[in-house]
């Protein structure tokens, strides 16, 4: 998942994951703790770039993980981040069993 992450914020700019890690692990969680605590990664970014800033990078991220795991995102217009991750979880969990 840290790949992903990675990847999307190459996507918006080179050293947007260097400004965007660097505030997360100043104020709230460190790089390797962010798969298990989307809901405070999620918090983070909202705070950085605004609900609507915040949602076009969670969106990327979603998309990508997805397109690693070679599965297809439900459609949906009320996603929450933190959902779609655990449900990309549990399908990835699930493929490999």
């Amino acid at each position: 998942m840290l790949d992903v992450i990675d990847n999307s914020f190459k996507h918006i700019g080179k050293s947007m994951g260097q400004v965007v890690y660097y505030h997360l692990e100043k104020d709230f969680i460190r790089k390797n703790e962010i798969p298990a605590n989307t809901k405070n990664f999620s918090a983070c970014l909202e705070m950085m770039f605004g609900k609507g800033g915040a949602s076009l990078i969670e969106l990327m991220i979603i998309e990508r993980l997805y397109i690693k795991i070679d599965e297809e995102i439900e459609e949906r217009n009320d996603y929450d981040f933190t959902e779609c991750i655990d449900v990309a979880r549990k399908r990835y969990i699930k493929k490999k069993q």
